[in-house]
Order: structure tokens, then sequence, then C-alpha cells
């Protein structure tokens, strides 16, 4: 439950009962020097102000969260801009895992993962946001999973993005500036990318872990293998300083080594002094 123990402004509220019992609650608030708790076991939270719509609601499978236009800063400088979200929870039963869903627009992920340990996120989340350290803004993301959040047996994701990035975590790319849309699955998925000035964090792929691209447009799709990551990608655009061209291909994991690369393509414009930077590692005999 959101505990507020101090604050200065106006706060708005709206309630609803089931009999003699409080089932919901809405609220605009406008709030200054805030002293908050989102969850029993969290620390506090200290805000220089708190404004926008919060509301909750419990019911008999579990519970419903939301927020509109809600923004906030703390005292240390972190600022999250005005967002929307949801969040639907339905406790599991015998026969039936717990389910998830969760909605947002215009979310900065940057702060977000800044304040991911006053948030009520399981560990292993807080743990991966504080390694890949995710920044950018996705807009009209849908998050769906069975199963525990930090250990989903299946999950559904979609959404836009601009400007995004993380570092290399767990055997997968670091990239930054990335612009598109995903859609994906415990199972797989894909990704469409129109991005400009991007990096992309290939480590021991390529004798420079970082690349830097003007441009780069196309379509990636991946599964998960039984080695791992597999990709595949089509019309591959990307250019820079050193090099222009389209390429089409696949990468797999491998249980060891860097895994396998099969890439074809066409180079209309490159630096033959920058050549050796973009060959990839061969793995050993």
């Amino acid at each position: 439950p959101l505990e507020i123990r101090a604050g200065k402004g106006g706060i708005r509220i709206w309630l609803g009962f089931s009999g003699k019992q409080l089932t919901e609650a809405t609220a605009d608030v406008a709030l200054a020097q805030v002293t908050a708790r989102l969850g029993q076991t969290l620390p506090l939270l200290d805000l220089e102000y708190l404004e926008g719509r919060l509301g909750g609601k419990q019911t008999n499978a579990g519970f419903e969260v939301l927020g509109r236009k809600l923004s906030l800063k703390t005292g240390g400088g972190v600022a999250l801009p005005p967002a929307d979200f949801s969040v639907r929870w339905v406790r599991g039963i015998a026969s039936q895992s717990p389910q998830g869903e969760m909605e947002a627009n215009a979310l900065e992920l940057a702060p977000l993962a800044q304040l991911a340990e006053f948030l009520p996120f399981p560990q292993e989340v807080r743990r991966q946001l504080a390694e890949t350290e995710p920044h950018g803004k996705v807009s009209e993301l849908k998050l769906t999973w069975a199963g525990e959040p930090d250990r989903p047996e299946r999950y559904t994701a979609r959404g836009r993005f601009a400007n995004l990035g993380i570092n290399a975590w767990n055997r997968l790319p670091g990239f930054s500036g990335l612009t598109g849309q995903f859609d994906a699955s415990d199972k797989g998925g894909t990704l469409s990318l129109g991005a400009k000035n991007a990096a992309v964090e290939l480590r021991g792929i390529l004798p420079e872990n970082r690349v830097q691209l003007d441009t780069l447009t196309g379509q990636i799709g991946w599964l998960w293998g039984k080695e791992g990551l597999e990709l595949k990608f089509g019309n591959l655009a990307l250019a820079n300083k050193d090099a222009a061209g389209t390429f089409s291909g696949s990468y797999a994991a491998a249980a060891e080594g860097p895994g396998v690369i099969d890439l074809t393509g066409s180079i209309p414009r490159v630096q033959a002094a920058s050549v050796h930077r973009y060959i990839p590692y061969l793995p050993e005999a």
C-alpha cells in the first residue's frame, strides 16, 4: 500500500466500498516535500514533488494499480517526467499460475531504473536494472506474463522505443541510441529499427567492442534455441564514417566460444584502412 508520511499541497480523493470494506481509491495529487513509502518492506522515498493521478482497486482475484500523467522528483535530483501506467495482477489458484499485465506510455527508463530500490519490484529485476542501466523512452508498452514476475513461465511484450540503450548483459549485446518497435515473447520475437547516431556493443565478436553507427535500419528476429540466442536479420542497412552496407544473415550462440555468424551483403563504400575493425573473430579449430 502507498504510505504518505508527509507532504505539502493538495489531494482530491474518491473512494469505493463494497459493503463496509474499502475496495477502490483514486487520488489527484499535487504535493511538495513528500515523504512516502510504496510498500511495507521498502525504504522511505523523499520527493521534492509528486503530481498526477494515482489509483488502486482490490478485487476478489487480485488488484489493479494505475497512474495518469504521474511525475515526480526526488531529493537526490532523479526526475520522472509525466507518464501513464497500469498494472493488473491476478492471484494463482491450484490449477492456474498467477498472471499479470502492465501497460505504460511516455515512460523514461533511466529514472525508473534509478528508483528501483524504492519500487515494488522483485529483487532479481532490481539487480538486472542495476547491471543493464537502461535508458531511453518507451511508449505504447504492453507486457503480459504468467507465473512470478521475476521467473515468468511465459510472457509477451510489445511497444515502441526511442533512443533506447542498455549495457551488455548475460551474453546479450549492449547498445545505445536505438529507435523502433518490438514484439516479443518467451520463445522469440521481432524488432524493427530506424536509428540515427546509434552504437552496438559486441564483446567477443569484433576486435573493437563498441561500433558507432550514423544510421541503422532493418528487421531482426530471434529465437531462444538449445544453445542460447539465435538471430536472423534482413535488409539491415548501416552506415558510419568507415563504411556503408546492407546485410542479411544469422547469428547463433554456442555453449562455448563466441558463436557462429552467417553473413551476406553488399558494401558500396568502405575505408580500406578500417576493414580490420569489422572482421569477426573466427572460432578456434
